[in-house]
């Protein structure tokens, strides 16, 4: 069972002003986009710890480097 500090990376703040033009991208449609999952698959995915490495690796070869 997840605790409620392992769910904070996940969050997002329901308060505040909306910005004009184009939305700024959010971590989790950005994380989304990059992997293809939706949150609760990556919750799934994240309670395995090899799995989860071996996921993160693979996610971070995809990254346009500097």
């Amino acid at each position: 069972m997840l605790s409620e500090n392992s769910t904070c990376a996940l969050c997002q703040p329901l308060h505040g002003n909306t910005r004009r033009g184009r939305p700024r991208t959010n971590y989790m449609l950005y994380i989304h986009k990059l992997t293809g999952h939706d949150t609760g698959e990556l919750l799934e995915l994240a309670q395995d710890r090899d799995v989860w490495r071996e996921l993160v690796v693979e996610w971070s070869d995809l990254q346009p480097h500097d």
